[in-house]
């Protein structure tokens, strides 16, 4: 590892910041002993929340109307069909 960072610092600026934590808002947990590496997202899900005002909301189980109907190929749709789904904008 310090031959390909020796390497690396030749061509880029570096810095050794130590072990990462947090990346591109992805958490980075290692446990050495058990030789694992867990990612997740709640922080950045968090920051999101609070970012937008929502980190009081409630949650739910689906945030979808349980009526819409998608459709696996948008080539098996009759026309009166493409015209309903180009109605619904997506989000």
């Amino acid at each position: 590892m310090k031959t390909m960072k020796d390497l690396l610092s030749q061509e880029f600026e570096m810095k050794n910041l130590g072990e990462m934590e947090y990346c591109l808002g992805i958490e980075v947990r290692r446990d050495h002993i058990l030789k694992t590496i867990r990612l997740g997202k709640s922080k950045y899900i968090c920051e999101t929340l609070l970012r937008f005002g929502m980190h009081d909301y409630k949650l739910v189980s689906t945030p979808l109307d349980v009526n819409v109907k998608f459709f696996a190929l948008a080539n098996d749709m009759t026309q009166e069909e493409y015209k309903i789904m180009y109605e619904i904008p997506f989000r």
